[in-house]
């Protein structure tokens, strides 16, 4: 799929446009996001391409986008782009020790894993 996937918007016109429907200020969620506001200044603005995986993850949590389609529209789109296990896992659960996150990543690289398919979306039937 393009930058622009579904919403028609690119990486930086859609969390512009959620940023600003949710009030927070350029200082406020980039505070909550982890990042600098001259950072997001320049997601916003289409200014960087490939931003930090973790931080997108962040942002799309904040925003309530669904993180498959923000990690998509901010050029993360192919299996050779995505992040590999280790390091998504150690962002999203900094609390999760090195021996869990290794067998996550053995158990993915046994049985495969496509970044492309992320599964059923909610409410879908995930038989």
């Amino acid at each position: 799929m393009d930058k622009q996937q579904k919403t028609g918007l690119t990486f930086g016109q859609l969390i512009h446009r959620e940023r600003m429907k949710s009030g927070l200020s350029f200082s406020q969620a980039a505070t909550q996001v982890g990042v600098s506001k001259s950072l997001l200044h320049l997601w916003e603005s289409d200014q960087v391409t490939h931003p930090d995986h973790g931080a997108v993850m962040r942002l799309a949590s904040l925003l309530n986008i669904d993180q498959m389609d923000l990690v998509r529209l901010a050029g993360y789109d192919t299996a050779e782009t995505l992040p590999t296990v280790q390091p998504y896992f150690r962002n999203k659960y900094p609390g999760m020790p090195d021996a869990a996150i290794n067998e996550i990543e053995a158990i993915t690289k046994k049985y495969g894993f496509d970044p492309n398919n992320p599964g059923p979306r909610p409410g879908e039937d995930e038989r």
